[in-house]
């Protein structure tokens, strides 16, 4: 039948060697598209913290000095995860009436915005002969 087989050994190893150069240059522009968005993601997630952090660095003032501090208050922490939190405390819906053991009570929404990150959190503030409290009412994230 076919007597001279020479170099079909050489034809099937190049055709092998494109279909893996194929296979491989696919998987490494994969994992390149991968890495480049995981970093995105991260500096999504700090961005978040950070401005959850100011969330809670309001939630301390509250607890630490009570309700009249927090008038004009403003982030003094710092830098978070690279970014520099924006704080707003705005008064927030009807009070309800408190309880008898309450001194007082008061509705707050925190907004607070780092790095393209927002959260917004409503809470309610109270002083009671236990201590002073924050109750989360709302909280969102975007």
């Amino acid at each position: 039948m076919l007597r001279n087989e020479k170099g079909q050994a050489l034809a099937a190893v190049v055709a092998i060697m494109v279909v893996g150069s194929v296979i491989m240059s696919a998987s490494m522009g994969l994992l390149f598209a991968s890495a480049s968005s995981s970093g995105s993601t991260r500096d999504q997630v700090d961005a978040y913290y950070a401005a959850d952090a100011g969330v809670e660095a309001v939630f301390a003032e509250l607890i630490e000095n009570g309700d009249g501090a927090i008038a004009g208050f403003s982030w003094s922490g710092g830098s978070l995860n690279g970014y520099q939190p924006t704080v707003s405390v705005d008064d927030w819906g009807p009070v309800i009436p408190a309880p008898q053991w309450t001194y007082r009570a008061h509705n707050y929404e925190i907004e607070s915005e780092a790095g393209g990150a927002k959260v917004v959190c409503r809470a309610r503030y109270s002083e009671s002969i236990w201590g002073r409290f924050v109750e989360i009412i709302e909280w969102s994230a975007q």
